[in-house]
């Protein structure tokens, strides 16, 4: 490793690790310099800021690829068990990113899993986690311009701030679901808005 350093010119090097919010190690961030010794106790705490800039910004973006591929989980599966969940988020994945990156109508893979014998079996119904998705959608949907409607009467007879908070909140939750940008998370998002926020209210 310290020859193939060399060979790109590099005789100093800083490596810090990048965290995500469990803990664990995702990336590295590397700085290297061709002047030896260039790195110090001054450099470490200069290089603080980005490097927390650059792991809030790797994060980020890990987040927003967990909840579009849980979204087309969702979309595309039923409900599934967590012991085999890997397999369908694996699948998942590569589909999302063919459509992505290669810009392909691709459709996904069988869920396959080789030298595996079921115990038993569970029947499907076609189409269930669409109708299911839909009836929870429509179900929120109510619920949000009901939230609105209240807090809408409340704010006309007492002017408070916090009303003007959740009304906004339940506005942005009720454009995602017209866009149909609904996940998983979203749900829980929303079910905390109606029974732990505005509700006490």
């Amino acid at each position: 490793l310290e020859q193939v350093l060399r060979e790109q010119g590099l005789r100093s090097l800083l490596l810090a690790p990048v965290h995500n919010a469990e803990g664990d190690i995702i990336s590295i961030f590397e700085l290297g310099s061709p002047e030896p010794y260039r790195f110090n106790q001054l450099t470490l705490m200069q290089f603080q800021e980005p490097l927390s800039l650059f792991t809030i910004g790797i994060n980020r973006y890990n987040q927003e690829m967990d909840n579009a591929i849980r979204l087309t989980m969702q979309q595309e599966f039923t409900s599934i068990h967590p012991s085999v969940e890997w397999k369908f988020r694996e699948v998942a994945n590569k589909y999302y990113w063919e459509r992505q990156i290669d810009n392909k109508q691709s459709s996904l893979e069988p869920i396959v899993f080789k030298g595996l014998y079921p115990l038993y079996g569970q029947a499907d119904i076609v189409g269930s986690s669409h109708q299911r998705n839909h009836s929870i959608q429509a179900d929120m949907t109510d619920n949000l311009e009901r939230l609105c409607e209240v807090l809408r009467a409340c704010r006309e007879s007492v002017p408070f701030h916090l009303l003007d908070v959740y009304l906004e909140k339940a506005e942005a939750c009720m454009r995602r679901l017209e866009r149909g940008e609904f996940a998983s998370s979203d749900e829980s998002l929303i079910v905390d808005l109606l029974t732990q926020e505005a509700h006490p209210l």
